[in-house]
C-alpha cells in the first residue's frame, strides 16, 4: 500500500468520525429538545393536576355539606312521622267514639 493510499484512508477515517461526531451533536440536540418539550407538557398536566384537585376538593365540602343537611331533614322527618302517627291514633280514638247514624246522618257521641 503506498502512502498516498494511506493518507486517503486517514483522510476518509477522519471525514468518517467528524460525521459520526456532528450526528451524535445532532442526535443530543434533538434528544435536549425532546426533554424540554416533555417537561413543559408535564408542567401543564401538572397544572391541570392541581385545578382537578381543587375541584375535587369543592365537589367534597358540597357533598359534607349536603349529607348533613339531609340527616338534618331525616330527622325532621322522623320527628313528623311520630307526630303524624300520635295525630292518626288520637284521631282514630275520637271517631270510635262518635256514632254516625245511617238514615239521620247525625253523629252522637257517646262517652
Amino acid at each position: 500500500m503506498c502512502i498516498r493510499d494511506r493518507y486517503q484512508r486517514r483522510v476518509r477515517g477522519r471525514n468518517f468520525c467528524n460525521e459520526i461526531m456532528s450526528n451524535n451533536r445532532d442526535l443530543v440536540k434533538q434528544q435536549k429538545k425532546y426533554l424540554e418539550d416533555q417537561d413543559e407538557e408535564l408542567d401543564e398536566i401538572d397544572k391541570t393536576l392541581e385545578k382537578i384537585k381543587g375541584i375535587g376538593k369543592d365537589i367534597g365540602q358540597e357533598a359534607d355539606t349536603s349529607i348533613k343537611l339531609l340527616d338534618q331533614i331525616g330527622e325532621k322527618t322522623d320527628v313528623m312521622d311520630t307526630r303524624l302517627r300520635i295525630a292518626s291514633h288520637q284521631t282514630n280514638q275520637v271517631l270510635s267514639l262518635i256514632h254516625i247514624s245511617e238514615p239521620t246522618r247525625q253523629a252522637e257521641i257517646s262517652y
